[in-house]
């Protein structure tokens, strides 16, 4: 085959360009091109300059057939001018085009798709133009191998740009807590303040609920290490607590994350042999818990706290902005202490020494009156 015939297809191909295109553009029939890139014809001579001039590229370029290196030098100074013209270029809808004109030519480097996503999100063109594109590059980035920060991204602006009935179809490349995050940078976006300030606070509420780990300790080779490492944790978790919460007020949003701290700061003083320690934390998580147990089912919870004040919950489940409570959510799992005091859970295992003293028998008396009383119609 003729290296022209080779270099035709070559350079059309990698600028997304069809053979009725290139035709037309030279003014000849599409069975000429054809022909020309099966290598069944040549080029008329006086076309070849207009052929190179189309694809920008010399007609040495065009007519010499050229070694594998030469050619990905080649193409990899083309990459970079393409990547000096977009971050040189100031007028967003060039620079769009400049992205995808490099995307199409290389279309293995994603950067460029991502360049160019950024810009439509950023209505370098009008949005019935743009969005369509930007579904389509934000499709293909998350559904190739593509880098981790380019896939980010690309979810992130489109979550910024995409119309409220379709947010639902990026749904399925990322867990829920992600989707909260990303609703938050979307009403940044779109201005609304009300929503934004709610998505912010329940984000942080929810960080926090996956920061506070019952005392974020560490397991080590032996349980002693371990057991110790859960009372520094509980401490430090509690003390933490108080900085999100009016420490004067009982009940608030955090009462059945103390209540389940309390317990694994029992837990960790059990197995260091420290009773007294232990059996005062129990105390507290069974006076929680009991608390929790009376908590009228339709009752909201503040967090008791300006950093948290546009939230709201019913039994620790469901929290709302203020100005759209609504009554009688569903009730949350209560924290079954039965279940750790009674012996049924093999992780409550370090409980065991103390099953038979008076203190451990009167607490978990009490918290089976608690549950009788909760069950008890």
């Amino acid at each position: 085959m003729l290296p022209i015939a080779e270099k035709i297809r070559t350079l059309r191909k990698e600028r997304g360009i069809t053979q009725d295109e290139l035709a037309s553009a030279l003014r000849v029939s599409f069975q000429s091109v054809s022909r020309w890139e099966n290598g069944q014809t040549y080029p008329d001579i006086e076309l070849i300059p207009k052929i190179a001039a189309y694809f920008g590229v010399t007609t040495d370029e065009l007519l010499v057939e050229k070694g594998e290196s030469v050619l990905k030098e080649e193409r990899e100074r083309k990459r970079s001018e393409y990547y000096n013209s977009i971050w040189s270029e100031n007028d967003p809808a060039k620079k769009c085009d400049l992205a995808l004109r490099a995307f199409r030519e290389f279309p293995d480097d994603y950067r460029f798709a991502v360049d160019a996503l950024r810009e439509l999100t950023s209505d370098a063109k009008p949005r019935d133009e743009g969005l369509p594109i930007a579904r389509e590059l934000c499709t293909l980035l998350l559904n190739q191998d593509t880098y981790a920060f380019g896939r980010t991204v690309a979810l992130r602006w489109m979550y910024g740009y995409e119309d409220e009935e379709r947010l639902s179809d990026w749904q399925k490349y990322l867990p829920e807590w992600s989707r909260a995050e990303l609703l938050e940078f979307r009403y940044s976006e779109t201005g609304n303040t009300v929503r934004m300030d709610y998505q912010k606070q329940a984000n942080l509420f929810e960080s926090l609920n996956r920061r506070f780990p019952l005392g974020a300790h560490r397991t080590f080779g032996n349980e002693e290490d371990t057991a110790r490492s859960i009372v520094d944790g509980c401490h430090f978790t509690l003390r933490l607590f108080d900085l999100f919460r009016d420490p004067a007020e009982e009940v608030d949003l955090w009462i059945q994350k103390r209540a389940w701290t309390y317990l694994y700061l029992a837990k960790g003083y059990f197995r260091l042999g420290k009773a007294d320690e232990a059996f005062d934390a129990l105390e507290k998580s069974a006076a929680l818990y009991e608390i929790i147990i009376q908590l009228p089912p339709d009752m909201e919870l503040t967090c008791h706290s300006p950093l948290l004040d546009c939230i709201s919950a019913c039994r620790m489940n469901w929290f709302c902005p203020n100005e759209e409570r609504s009554p009688a959510h569903q009730d949350s799992d209560y924290i079954n202490i039965c279940s750790a005091l009674d012996g049924s859970d093999e992780q409550w295992a370090w409980f065991d020494p103390y099953r038979e003293d008076k203190r451990f028998k009167s607490c978990l008396e009490r918290i089976r009156e608690i549950d009788y009383r909760y069950w008890t119609p």
